[in-house]
């Protein structure tokens, strides 16, 4: 064994060549190996996708209506039908919003919807996104109506002509609070707001007494509340642009 180490050394330019697989053979193993993607899908979840892809997409069930419907008579106005839903006849904008008529163009036997308020406010957004001034809204209505009834000569006593004013206050906070930096809100709703200031000017001329020249300023300040809440929801409906 030693003899053959020695005799390999002395064999010039010998070299141990490392054995051959033949090129074909490799070429042949290559082509049996089937291609692995990222994107390979097995056949069980390409039929899920291919149904799923058949089948039609679920339509989000909307929130059903909250409304009262009433039928337009001989002679009938939306200011009657906003009295009925609403407690007093300047609502009647919002009759006219939602169902999308002309006040002049009522036909006898014509259905008219009249939205829930609050309701109406959580479906368009303004309630999300503002809920402190929807609740300012409705108060606003519900406390004049109760002052107004339990005085309906408008004789109103200090304590009541002290919750008028603040309910005057109360509008001038609304203002305040729909121009405050909000998240998804792009312009401040110049409409609403000026709506809101005729309203307070109307409700702090209650609270002192003032002359008013003959006009009924209880009536102009549902009037302009109602005009506010009818820009409020247009703005919330437009995306707060």
């Amino acid at each position: 064994m030693k003899n053959s180490s020695i005799a390999l050394l002395l064999i010039p330019n010998l070299v141990l060549a490392e054995p051959k697989v033949p090129t074909k053979d490799i070429t042949d193993i290559i082509d049996r190996v089937p291609e692995v993607t990222l994107n390979t899908k097995n056949a069980q979840d390409k039929e899920a996708e291919a149904k799923a892809d058949a089948e039609p997409e679920e339509k989000k069930e909307e929130a059903p209506e909250k409304v009262t419907i009433h039928i337009i008579e001989k002679g009938g106005t939306l200011g009657q039908i906003s009295e009925k839903a609403y407690g007093r006849t300047r609502y009647w904008r919002i009759l006219k919003l939602y169902n999308k008529c002309d006040p002049g163009k009522l036909k006898i036997g014509q259905t008219i919807k009249a939205p829930d308020l609050p309701w109406l406010f959580d479906s368009c957004g303004l309630k999300e996104k503002f809920p402190t001034v929807v609740d300012g809204f409705l108060k606003i209505q519900a406390d004049l109506i109760a002052i107004e009834d339990a005085q309906p000569d408008k004789k109103y006593s200090k304590e009541a002509l002290s919750k008028i004013d603040k309910l005057g206050t109360l509008v001038g906070e609304l203002s305040a609070t729909l121009q405050t930096k909000t998240k998804g809100v792009k312009t401040p709703p110049y409409a609403t707001l000026k709506q809101l200031r005729t309203c307070r000017t109307h409700l702090n001329r209650i609270a002192a007494q003032k002359k008013s020249g003959g006009l009924n300023l209880n009536a102009l300040a549902h009037e302009h509340l109602s005009n506010a809440m009818v820009y409020g929801i247009l703005w919330a409906e437009a995306g707060f642009k």
